[in-house]
């Protein structure tokens, strides 16, 4: 019996045809987008769910996208108490608190394509951390030097929280701006885990690369290679490698891509 099936009873039979068939878990938390014809039955659906699905302690809806710079969810509980929990992917945990910090189910690919990617003795630098999303499965799994650079303060306490959970000693976190930051190394690897309108950031980007770096590259859109091109030119770099492949749609006719990147210093 499909997620929707298991809610007809909440709302009028007219009405069924709105109900989730869908919903994202993390933890123990069910997170599901509910329509505008239903949403006065919010509180039944949620209690429906907790009854249906014992695994999960908490509901709620997300009202709407990722927000700002601090990358803000916009996410309602609507049953349960709580809306702390642990997650667990790829064999780290991350607590955290889903009205508070997002996370994106849909990079878990991306996440664990980028660990073999990296190589022991590197400097990393992860130019938006977020919780740890890509820095600690990199941290636990290799033996690098990784800054994690992060300006939401939830962001950071969860951030601290799991380093400690995971026992990870590897990585520094820096609380800020990643264009403000002052960090001691420059980066063999630089993370850009963040979109729309990433290059805003690869100016900053490049003044943290060593002379020759790998820059992971999140964004929207189209003709990003000529972007990345044109900000490494300004910076006195050379693209010398370059791909991208898409991680997910995020709308219509709109993809999440990554670009992996190999930039050098000097080349003509």
């Amino acid at each position: 019996m499909s997620f929707r099936d298991q809610l007809l009873a909440t709302v009028p039979e007219q009405l069924q045809e709105h109900l989730p068939n869908t919903y994202q878990q993390l933890g123990s938390i069910c997170i599901f987008s509910l329509p505008a014809a239903v949403k006065s039955y919010k509180q039944a659906i949620g209690d429906a769910v907790l009854k249906v699905y014992p695994r999960f302690t908490t509901v709620c809806v997300q009202r709407g996208p990722i927000s700002g710079e601090l990358r803000q969810p916009t996410i309602e509980r609507i049953a349960g108490n709580g809306t702390e929990t642990v997650h667990k992917e790829h064999g780290i945990l991350f607590h955290l608190d889903v009205t508070k910090v997002m996370f994106s189910k849909g990079n878990l690919a991306e996440r664990k394509l980028l660990i073999p990617l990296v190589q022991p003795n590197e400097v990393v630098i992860d130019m938006f951390a977020g919780i740890g999303y890509f820095s600690l499965g990199i941290a636990k799994q290799v033996p690098v030097t990784l800054f994690a650079i992060e300006k939401n303060p939830d962001a950071v306490f969860y951030l601290k929280k799991n380093i400690v959970a995971n026992k990870i000693t590897n990585v520094t976190v820096v609380e800020g701006d990643c264009r403000t930051v002052s960090i001691p190394q420059k980066a063999d690897r630089i993370l850009m885990g963040y979109f729309p309108n990433t290059a805003q950031f690869l100016p900053t980007a490049f003044r943290m690369a060593k002379d020759t770096a790998t820059i992971h590259y999140h964004d929207v859109g189209k003709h990003l290679r000529e972007t990345i091109e044109r900000h490494a030119k300004n910076a006195g770099f050379t693209v010398t490698a370059f791909s991208e492949h898409i991680v997910k749609s995020v709308g219509p006719r709109t993809n999440h891509v990554v670009c992996d990147v190999v930039v050098e210093k000097g080349l003509r």
